[in-house]
């Protein structure tokens, strides 16, 4: 399972949300990260490319179609699908409670 973006350079792993987040951190210098290979971490730990990472994400139906590469944007949409999906059947079970 996929559970952040990530910029890996000079062997270090640098984790986010979003890889633009990872890009512009206050933390770093402007630019530093932008020659490192994107990517993303999984649940084990492990770093992969933007390949494999749509390979994994489709594989635990964290996204909803098979893709070539994985953007974080697809996360964040697949995360945001799934709340609305979710806050409609609270809402649903609530009404059904009440009558």
């Amino acid at each position: 399972m996929i559970v952040n973006a990530a910029i890996r350079k000079n062997g270090i792993v640098y984790t986010g949300t979003r890889h633009a987040y990872i890009l512009h951190h206050p933390d770093r210098p402007l630019g530093f990260l932008f020659d490192g290979e994107q990517g993303f971490v999984t649940d084990t730990g492990e770093f992969v490319d933007r390949e494999d990472g749509a390979i994994i994400a489709y594989s635990c139906c964290q996204i909803a179609e098979s893709k070539d590469e994985l953007f974080s944007e697809d996360l964040i949409k697949a995360d945001q699908e799934e709340m609305r999906i979710f806050s409609e059947f609270v809402t649903k079970r609530s009404l059904i409670k009440e009558v």
